[in-house]
């Protein structure tokens, strides 16, 4: 049994080191895929000869990044385990934190007394919780759903919620401490002294309150005759005053403390805005910060889905004679939708001719399909219409569009188009810059 023990000992301890150990890994893993493909995108932009290498290896790093939409759900899941499997090792352990200053100004028998009632009370609230999550995880059993993120997995609900009644069953399970017994035997030993204590407490008590009542006898008969003297009306008179200085003063305060709410709501308001206008000065920069195409492609994506939150979104320009839209840029789109859309009979042609921007305000954004997309988006150049962005869904969390994404949705329209130009007529011009001669007649 000693050695079945010391394994079970180990097997805690080991269990969790390993959920700590799992949390960080995957904590550590997510955050180095968020910001490593950044460097390789930089890599391809500076050593032009060896960009298509530079860049696969970044598409593949954000691919994994943004594959991990189940590294949050799991981080939770483990960190629940850790909460309850460290919650029984504590008990069993005694490593849970105890404040006894106010016990340790009791008797010893006393402090005795109290500790057993407090062990008491633990074991039962530990019991209650271990019936009652019992009676929630069949309840979960029984429904059979998926944990969000991690249902695809095979992950159900009533796995992680697992841990509830058995960390509080392991909690209330445990062996009571070694000298629990003596103690039981002292507080019976001395249970008819505190018999004795208690009856001369309640004896005591009893005179108390008759003393009392005398007290406030004899309080109401001099409160009557004192009621009568001069001096006594003024005191009133000037406690009356008081009390409409003070309610006065009430009064203001509540008005300046409104004013004060109102102020920090309009700091508030202020805030915001700075923090709208800061997602769109990046996003602006974004955009005209590289002078290749690869580049201002790649910057597209990266404010459609860092700062807009979009999942599945293609982007399509026009072709030659205006009659097709041509995907050239996608993410998350299934490959038989990845095909030229006809101007004149879709919906992504309405846009195009009509150079309005059409958001499914009504629908959650993130359950958008290629039949329904949450938002398209018209790209124009100098008033010169070239194609399309059409965003189907997305990420589950972003259940709606805010009004910084409407301005970010005016931005991709009016600058990422003539970025993508400007970066194209560079390119085609093998990268160097026009003459003076080009900028000789640009006065107005």
């Amino acid at each position: 049994m000693n050695a079945l023990r010391r394994v079970w000992d180990h097997f805690e301890e080991s269990f969790i080191a390993f959920l700590l150990a799992a949390m960080t890994l995957v904590t550590f893993v997510y955050v180095i895929l968020n910001n490593l493909y950044t460097l390789f995108y930089d890599l391809g932009d500076r050593f032009e000869g060896s960009a298509d290498f530079w860049f696969a290896i970044g598409d593949f790093i954000i691919g994994l990044a943004q594959s991990m939409t189940w590294s949050t759900a799991l981080t939770k899941a483990l960190f629940a385990w850790l909460i309850f499997f460290g919650l029984a090792y504590g008990v069993r352990t005694a490593g849970h934190i105890g404040v006894d200053a106010l016990v340790k100004l009791a008797p010893r028998h006393v402090q005795r007394i109290i500790g057993i009632i407090a062990g008491l009370i633990c074991l039962g609230y530990a019991g209650l919780l271990s019936v009652a999550s019992f009676e929630w995880i069949h309840t979960l059993f029984n429904a059979n759903i998926g944990a969000e993120d991690l249902g695809h997995i095979g992950i159900k609900q009533w796995h992680i919620g697992l841990i509830v009644p058995f960390g509080f069953r392991r909690g209330s399970s445990d062996a009571p401490p070694p000298d629990l017994k003596r103690e039981r035997d002292e507080l019976l030993h001395s249970i008819s002294k505190g018999a004795r204590i208690t009856e001369e407490f309640t004896r005591e008590h009893e005179r108390m309150e008759a003393r009392l009542r005398e007290l406030e006898t004899e309080n109401a008969s001099l409160r009557a005759k004192v009621e009568t003297d001069s001096a006594v009306r003024e005191l009133l008179e000037k406690i009356q005053l008081l009390e409409t200085e003070k309610r006065e003063l009430l009064s203001r305060f509540h008005a300046a403390e409104a004013a004060s709410t109102e102020v920090s709501a309009r700091v508030e308001e202020i805030e915001a805005e700075f923090a709208n206008l800061a997602n769109l000065f990046v996003a602006s920069n974004q955009l005209h910060a590289s002078l290749s195409p690869r580049g201002v492609m790649r910057r597209i994506k990266e404010v459609l889905a860092q700062l807009v939150g979009a999942e599945r979104y293609c982007l399509y320009l026009s072709s030659a004679d205006k009659s097709e839209l041509v995907p050239v840029a996608f993410e998350g789109v299934a490959g038989e939708h990845i095909a030229p859309v006809s101007i004149e009979r879709s919906a992504f042609g309405e846009v195009f001719r009509s150079g309005a921007a059409a958001v499914n305000e009504d629908r959650d954004p993130s359950r958008g399909d290629f039949d329904a997309p949450a938002a398209v988006i018209p790209l124009s150049v100098d008033e010169q219409r070239v194609g399309v962005i059409a965003i189907f869904s997305t990420l589950s969390q972003k259940q709606r569009f805010d009004t910084i994404d409407f301005e970010l949705f005016k931005l991709l329209g009016q600058q990422a188009a003539s970025a993508l130009v400007s970066a194209s007529l560079f390119a085609a011009a093998d990268r160097k810059l026009p003459g003076l001669e080009s900028y000789i007649d640009l006065s107005v």
